[in-house]
């Protein structure tokens, strides 16, 4: 094949040399270029306006057809809602009967309580009053019986002629105190007869203590053996409500020391005490404890010891 205007052989009608140099074949591809851009402008414009016609104002066979679109498509959604609401009702006449049918059962419960009310006895609840009342008094006088028998076991006395400093004894031996600690040489053996005698007592008075056992920790940890075995003798004086349940504790330290307290649970003395701000706590005795046993000494102006800081 030749080229029509050259006749050098080519593959087309016009060689690449005759377009690129013939102004005739140049001038009509580049018109033909141009309508063709102008064709794709005006169907863009075309389409474009189609589309804004159909979507904002339905105008047209498009319109028409996306209308009915969104209306099927609302059709579903309402049926959805419509069929959502009809369980929701089913569901709640459900509950609704079943309420129903409880207030009707309670209705019916308390009717016939009423009706059995009166025949019952009035004298069978003051009799099983009167034995509750007997047992409880059977269960003090043991429990009475019990800690003074336990008192008597461990000899627990005082003696105002002995010592100042350790004006109690338990066991033939001086109760130690936290006052006088480092004066005692029997500490250790007192603080432990002294925590036997308070855990027997809590089983004899019915008493549950917070800490069970202080022995394991007074050779590694004295501070917090004296604050175990406080913990529990205040809790002892709490429950049997001879001491108020929100004491000032260095204050009722300050008064009656370890020894002081357990004396006056065997004697049945008053304990006094201001009151506090907060219950006698492991936290705030084991500090108090742990400053005294530091940085106690005596109080000349009160009469008693006091925690330097």
């Amino acid at each position: 094949m030749q080229c029509t205007i050259c006749h050098r052989p080519s593959t087309v009608w016009y060689c690449a040399h005759c377009v690129n140099t013939s102004p005739k074949l140049i001038l009509r591809y580049k018109l033909e270029l141009t309508q063709i851009c102008e064709e794709v402008t005006e169907m863009r414009d075309t389409v474009t306006s189609t589309l804004e016609n159909a979507i904002g104002r339905k105008e047209g066979l498009l319109g028409k057809h996306m209308e009915r679109l969104q209306h099927l498509r609302l059709k579903r959604y309402n049926a959805r809602l419509s069929y959502r609401a009809r369980e929701l009702e089913q569901h709640l006449e459900s509950k609704m009967s079943r309420r129903d049918g409880l207030r009707h059962a309670l209705k019916q419960l308390s009717a016939a309580d009423a009706a059995a009310a009166p025949a019952e006895n009035p004298d069978e609840y003051r009799e099983l009053g009167h034995k509750l009342t007997l047992l409880q008094n059977v269960v003090a006088t043991k429990s009475a019986q019990k800690f003074e028998e336990l008192r008597q076991w461990f000899a627990i006395s005082c003696n105002t002629a002995g010592d100042d400093n350790f004006p109690y004894s338990i066991r033939f031996i001086p109760m130690c105190n936290i006052r006088n600690w480092r004066l005692l040489s029997t500490a250790e053996e007192s603080l432990q007869h002294m925590c036997e005698f308070v855990k027997y007592a809590s089983r004899a008075l019915l008493v549950d203590m917070p800490f069970d056992s202080q022995h394991e920790t007074l050779a590694t940890d004295p501070v917090a053996a004296v604050s175990h075995f406080t913990v529990n003798l205040l809790t002892i004086l709490i429950k049997r409500s001879r001491l108020q349940e929100r004491p000032d504790v260095p204050d009722l330290l300050g008064r009656y020391d370890i020894d002081g307290l357990l004396y006056l649970l065997c004697s049945g003395g008053d304990v006094e005490s201001i009151t506090g701000i907060c219950p006698p706590t492991y936290k705030v005795v084991h500090e108090f404890v742990r400053n005294a046993l530091e940085d106690g000494e005596q109080s000349e102006e009160r009469g008693h010891w006091m925690v330097l800081e």
